[in-house]
């Protein structure tokens, strides 16, 4: 798909929030963003598990859909509203509701137990470790000019952290941020995440 004339075609911006759970803190992100003054953006998030999918519509007011397969060709064109799909991120069905939408943000908070010290640290070695590279391979295909990731603390320390920076360059990807933040320093909460921001190549060439 072009994305120039998927740009044109929709003057609303669009944000993916794979992997949303049933907090969804990347779109409670952009929520505060927005009232800071930056862009206001619909999210189109994916889910897999039924309840997380719920508490995320009710937390945020986000349309439902279920079987994405059957929703009309311009769906998200015509949206003017939040959309979640409950379904996992490897399914085409949800993609295809982008064909008309370009997506220009891309948050990735793929699942953490194979990168966990605390987990199997089997990272790509198995189903859950390997939905992180299905991620990065949908920023491939869709092109957004920022993809996001976020992940435990110890990722950046973990065998496999070279060959996941790897895919975002043969993605299309270079890092303009990335570090490991703790929450507690903004609010009463402590939670210690690594944090990557990367820019497509085609907007840091403009930027050259």
């Amino acid at each position: 798909w072009n994305t120039e004339d998927r740009t044109s075609q929709s003057t609303t911006p669009w944000c993916v929030e794979q992997f949303a759970g049933g907090f969804g803190g990347w779109a409670f992100g952009l929520a505060f963003l927005h009232r800071a003054g930056f862009p206001k953006y619909h999210v189109l998030s994916v889910e897999a598990e039924l309840s997380y999918a719920t508490q995320y519509a009710l937390s945020h007011a986000s349309n439902m859909v279920g079987d994405p397969a059957g929703m009309p060709e311009q769906f998200l064109l015509h949206m003017q509203e939040d959309v979640m799909v409950c379904g996992n991120i490897q399914e085409m069905h949800w993609q295809k509701l982008l064909q008309h939408v370009y997506a220009s943000l891309w948050c990735i908070s793929a699942p953490c137990k194979s990168w966990s010290f605390a987990g199997s640290q089997e990272g790509f070695s198995n189903q859950d470790g390997l939905t992180l590279a299905h991620a990065i391979a949908h920023c491939r295909i869709h092109q957004p000019k920022y993809a996001m990731i976020e992940q435990v603390a110890g990722f950046e320390s973990h065998m496999h952290f070279p060959i996941a920076m790897r895919l975002m360059q043969w993605a299309g990807y270079e890092p303009v941020l990335q570090g490991v933040f703790d929450l507690g320093n903004l609010t009463p909460c402590r939670r210690t995440r690594w944090l990557g921001v990367f820019a497509h190549h085609a907007c840091t060439q403009r930027s050259e």
